[in-house]
């Protein structure tokens, strides 16, 4: 006998994305039939559309075909999600976009159109060549959820107000270069550039140097202004207490003053007069024609100081290091950490940091997993549906954690196999300096005259070699101590 107590029940999940009609088994079919289970909707709050109207159609015949003896279950509404906007992008000439997508890190669409939000890019044109044409945006159309409720669309951003003097746009959308130079993609502004050239010192007359490319300033830096260069960049002047990221090679001959608050993040190498109170980080070859003094300082290759010597602060070299001096009379602390490969190693702390936060990802995933196992043949539709995502879900985090931890090792063997240390010093290492050689640390209590060459054997034993004379171990003239013990 039917169970009148038992009433078909909808479920609409988080956010309203979609509706589900469950009729447990036993139901009284009088309360499964079409206008019953359109007055339940309309309870519930949905929005009656033909859609629904169908889907209940069906359930009723289908659950009173059953003769009501079988649990029926299935989602009989969804949203209707936002179709967004698309951005406004620029489709490139045939030239210009083979440029383009072979350039490292830039996405090409399908339809050939690039987005160039996110990246900077430039490449040659000659004045009067088309570039190509600019796709307007669009506004995107709303949808709503199962209850009716608006899902408002995002609107595609413009464009057309980023397009420089120096590029003409036709009614059409035609781009044209104006002139020969660069097409520069520089913070979403296209136009046409030269090589830029600073005149003077970047300071209140120009404000801060965002560039794409290389850049010359005839002059200085001055406190607290940010230059950025893709490219090479040579500064005549003083550099001063300023923040520099140049994405090339560094040439400042004249050197700079940072005075403790001054930053540098260099992608090549770094030829300059002399450093003070600098922290930065460069990822090639440093070259100094004078003095390194009280500098924090990561190097990934080699660093040389012609005429000067290494005082104060903390070098950390990835390949040699050749001074006149590290340290001072006045048993300045000083400390260089030599045998190490400092790129590589941020960056293996980095993927460690990735394949944690991913395993962290696990536990709750893995909990909710054993909960809908519980569940066994009890599990609703949607109940499997979730078990299944949630097993693809941990197998690819299981395979990207995996991934990372090789890629980890892989570059861990290199660095171990790639380190280098050679010190050479022309005149002395004073007492107060400290050398970190992988665990090991070196304390020098007293002065060693130069000059003097330190390295180390095949079974990485520490050796130093005084002028002339025969090599000894460095522990037989300062104090070695594993930091490891």
């Amino acid at each position: 006998m039917p169970a009148v107590d038992q009433l078909p029940l909808l479920r609409v999940s988080e956010g309203g994305r979609r509706a589900t009609l469950e009729i447990s088994a036993g139901t009284a079919l009088e309360l499964t039939k079409h206008d019953a289970l359109l007055c339940l909707a309309r309870e519930r709050g949905l929005l009656v559309d033909q859609r629904l109207v169908r889907a209940l159609a069906t359930a009723a015949t289908e659950f009173a075909a059953s003769g009501g003896s079988v649990e029926w279950s299935a989602i009989v509404a969804e949203c209707t999600p936002a179709q967004h906007g698309t951005d406004a992008c620029i489709e490139w000439h045939e030239r210009i976009a083979a440029e383009i997508a072979d350039a490292d890190g830039l996405h090409q669409e399908a339809d050939g159109s690039i987005d160039f939000r996110n990246r900077v890019r430039f490449t040659k044109v000659l004045e009067n060549e088309v570039l190509g044409r600019l796709v307007p945006a669009t506004d995107g159309v709303d949808g709503h959820d199962v209850c009716g409720r608006n899902i408002p669309a995002r609107r595609g951003k413009k464009l057309m107000e980023n397009v420089h003097a120096t590029v003409r746009a036709a009614l059409d959308g035609t781009l044209t270069a104006s002139r020969d130079g660069v097409l520069s993609l520089a913070k979403g502004a296209v136009s046409i550039l030269d090589e830029m050239e600073v005149k003077g010192s970047v300071d209140f007359t120009t404000g801060n140097i965002d560039f794409v490319g290389s850049l010359r300033i005839t002059e200085g830096v001055r406190d607290n202004f940010i230059v950025r260069a893709t490219g090479d960049v040579t500064i005549h002047g003083l550099i001063e207490a300023a923040t520099l990221i140049i994405g090339g090679d560094l040439h400042a001959p004249m050197g700079v003053a940072a005075r403790g608050q001054g930053a540098m993040i260099v992608d090549g190498s770094l030829e300059t007069g002399y450093l003070n109170g600098l922290r930065g980080r460069v990822r090639r070859d440093v070259t100094i024609r004078r003095e390194l003094i009280g500098c924090e300082l990561i190097v990934g290759g080699n660093v040389k100081v012609e005429r000067g010597p290494v005082l104060g602060g903390i070098l950390v070299c990835g390949g040699s290091l050749s001074a006149e001096s590290i340290g001072s009379d006045g048993g300045a602390k000083t400390t260089v950490a030599i045998g190490c490969r400092p790129m590589e190693a941020r960056r293996a702390a980095r993927m460690s940091t990735l394949a944690k936060e991913l395993s962290l990802r696990l536990p709750p995933l893995e909990d909710r997993a054993f909960q809908l196992q519980e569940l066994g043949p009890n599990a609703k539709a949607c109940e499997k549906e979730e078990g299944t995502e949630i097993a693809f879900e941990m197998a690819e985090i299981h395979r990207r954690v995996r991934a990372i931890n090789a890629k980890r090792r892989e570059l861990l063997l290199d660095m171990g196999l790639d380190r280098v240390v050679r010190v050479e010093i022309q005149k002395s290492i004073f007492r107060g300096t400290t050398l970190k050689v992988g665990t090991r640390e070196v304390r020098f209590d007293t002065t060693i005259k130069g000059p003097l060459v330190i390295v180390w054997d095949e079974s990485r034993e520490l050796y130093i070699r005084i002028g002339s004379g025969t090599a000894q171990q460095l522990r037989e003239v300062a104090v070695v101590r594993d930091l490891a013990a």
